[in-house]
């Protein structure tokens, strides 16, 4: 018999899904609202979606961006 799927984990699932899904604005908006979340927050999604935002800031010449993300969990804390 199969186990009824774990809360957590489709949550973790559903915002990886909506990050993997938004533009550029929304995932920065999605970040830091996920490192606001602490049972979605792990050190995998820190790292997918930091890999994505670095790209893509780096890409637009806004690395400035990027700096001002990671301090985030920072001043969060």
């Amino acid at each position: 018999m199969e186990e009824p799927p774990d809360p957590a984990v489709e949550a973790w699932r559903a915002r990886k899904r909506e990050f993997e899904s938004a533009g550029y604005e929304g995932k920065q908006d999605l970040f830091l609202r996920t490192v606001d979340d602490p049972e979605l927050m792990d050190g995998e999604m820190a790292l997918e979606m930091l890999g994505d935002l670095f790209a893509e800031t780096i890409r637009r010449g806004e690395r400035s961006r990027f700096d001002a993300l990671l301090a985030a969990p920072r001043a969060a804390s």
